[in-house]
Parts: C-alpha cells; sequence; structure tokens
C-alpha cells in the first residue's frame, strides 16, 4: 500500500470541517482512524507471524 500524502489528511480535515465538525473533533477523528489503522496492520502481522509459525511446525 502506498503512503497517503500529507495533503490527502488535509481534504479529510477540510471535508469533516464541511460537515459540521469542529476543528478538535475532525483532528480526533483523524487520530483515531490513524491508531486504528495501526492496530490492524499489528493484528495483520501477529496473524502473519502465526500462520508462518504454523506452517513451520506442520513441517517438522
Amino acid at each position: 500500500m502506498n503512503r497517503i500524502p500529507y495533503e490527502s489528511y488535509g481534504k479529510i480535515f477540510d471535508a469533516l470541517i464541511e460537515a459540521g465538525y469542529s476543528s478538535e473533533e475532525a483532528e480526533q477523528l483523524l487520530c483515531d482512524v490513524i491508531a486504528d489503522q495501526r492496530d490492524f496492520d499489528n493484528y495483520g502481522e501477529r496473524i502473519r507471524r502465526i500462520l508462518q509459525d504454523l506452517k513451520e511446525d506442520l513441517k517438522s
């Protein structure tokens, strides 16, 4: 996955402001989404490691 350019975050922030969110709310929503994405990435990496370990155990 390509990294999202910072201007993309600005566009999302502006869209949230236009939708009626305060700047604090918009900023918090963006932070929450970023934190959630990191958590999902961590889960994916953990699952990949578990599957790799299982695969190696089956070979033994």
